[in-house]
């Protein structure tokens, strides 16, 4: 089995397990993203932010940033866009 096949599968086996512990599961999130931490973490895909932060989807808006080099225009804009809306209280940068 090719490897998108298989992401492809798993995806759905996790929202079939995700809709089988919480059937509004992905109403829920759709309805309200409202993050208070915008987390500005390196691009590497080993650790998910959440992960590191035992956070559910949704509680962190998550930029990945190339290199960890410092913030670049995307990030800024992020930054303005959840502070301006009034829910940003927290900008991580571990």
């Amino acid at each position: 089995m090719q490897f998108d096949e298989r992401a492809f599968l798993e995806n759905q086996a996790w929202v079939d397990s995700m809709l089988s512990w919480d059937s509004n599961y992905c109403d829920r999130l759709q309805a309200n993203h409202s993050p208070e931490v915008f987390w500005i973490g390196c691009s590497g895909s080993r650790v998910p932010a959440e992960q590191l932060c035992n956070a559910s989807p949704g509680d962190l808006f998550v930029h990945r940033n190339v290199g960890h080099r410092g913030p670049n225009v995307s990030e800024r804009a992020g930054i303005r866009h959840f502070s301006s809306g009034g829910t940003l209280y927290h900008c991580l940068w571990p």
